[in-house]
């Protein structure tokens, strides 16, 4: 194995971990002036202010350079090593223009978007890439120029949710790389034409809600029942709760961290009322139909890929005639509790369940 290829090994893998760092960095919350996703604890209104339609040339600051030599990569110790550098080098600075697209849930453009991000262009590990963040214009569209082998793009605005990308779904950020590899094959960046897609969601008119949890509650293994007042989050007598839950787990003696399994199953009832499955983290409406009395789960010890537990989220209508969504989730085993977390609108009749922490109701004592 040659000194130019352990080099290049070397400097790969440094390079990885500066983008892994950049990542963590970015993700971080306090990074964000829209909330987390799902979160609900944003700022539920803003005004667009007009911008102008960038120039996609240079209009961020200065990338943050170092003067040291890249993690674990000594100083080039003979002229083929430096030819080597210098040849790799200009593959951080090679031009880059980005067109980003801001659509809401509707396909309906968002103006004055926030769009932050980073150019890959900084070769040194220990150092940052060119950062900066641009606003959209009245159509949605925002331009970036500048230099890097990629470029990581998140987007923002007051009054919207920030909305995952899974199984190919279209978010809020993405990551796009100038380069498929260190060859001379360029992949190209979004254009004018085929811009990148990015999507928020807008919120909705918030209610006041009694809102609950997480909170943890201890239960029965044995199928004795346990009722849940949405109202204060508690465990309460024998038909004053508008949830039941009932487990029945036939551990004795077994510890499913040793992978150890056993039969068990569950079942959720709302006396007088029904539930519903809940799908989508954006779904605030409770649906006008389709509720059940009981919901049952549960695993056999055979099963081919058992668990201990379970995590669901459901919309309520309660006997009153009030509507409520919840999660919960179950652990078995040792510890055998649930774990729950509720949205209670007090005015009968009302779907919406959207919340504002702004406008939580507090609960009863």
């Amino acid at each position: 194995m040659n000194k130019r290829f352990i080099l290049l090994l070397v400097l790969l893998v440094g390079l990885g971990t500066a983008w892994c760092l950049w990542r963590w960095h970015a993700s971080r919350p306090q990074s964000l002036e829209t909330s987390s996703i799902p979160s609900e604890s944003s700022a539920r209104t803003g005004t667009a202010s007009r911008s102008d339609k960038p120039s996609p040339t240079e209009i961020v600051t200065s990338p943050k350079t170092g003067s040291r030599p890249p993690v674990g990569v000594n100083p080039p110790d003979s002229e083929a090593d430096k030819r080597y550098l210098d040849r790799i080098a200009p593959i951080f600075q090679r031009p880059l223009v980005f067109h980003g697209l801001v659509l809401d849930e509707r396909n309906t453009p968002v103006p004055a978007a926030k769009a932050r991000f980073s150019l890959t262009n900084n070769p040194d590990p220990n150092g940052m890439g060119t950062r900066g963040e641009i606003l959209s214009d009245p159509d949605g569209r925002f331009v970036i120029g500048g230099r890097g082998m990629g470029i990581f793009v998140e987007v923002s605005k007051e009054g919207y949710y920030r909305v995952p990308e899974l199984a190919g779904r279209r978010g809020s950020s993405g990551a796009f790389r100038n380069r498929d590899n260190l060859g001379d094959t360029d992949v190209p960046m979004p254009t004018e034409g085929n811009p990148a897609i990015f999507v928020l969601q807008k919120m909705g008119e918030a209610v006041p809600l009694v809102h609950i949890g997480p909170r943890s509650i201890i239960v029965p293994k044995d199928g004795t029942p346990t009722e849940i007042d949405l109202g204060t989050g508690r465990a309460v007598a024998a038909g004053t709760g508008q949830v039941r839950v009932e487990v029945w787990t036939q551990n004795q003696g077994l510890n499913p961290n040793k992978g150890e399994h056993y039969d068990w199953r569950c079942r959720l009832t709302i006396p007088g009322g029904g539930l519903v499955e809940r799908t989508g983290s954006f779904s605030f409406e409770a649906p006008e139909s389709g509720y059940q009395p009981t919901f049952e789960a549960g695993m056999a010890r055979t099963a081919e890929h058992w668990r201990n537990g379970l995590e669901r989220t459901f919309f309520a209508q309660i006997a009153d005639g009030r509507f409520a969504r919840f999660s919960l989730a179950l652990t078995t085993g040792g510890e055998h509790f649930i774990v729950l977390e509720s949205f209670l609108n007090p005015k009968p009749g009302s779907r919406n369940l959207e919340f504002d922490p702004a406008k939580a109701i507090t609960p009863k004592p």
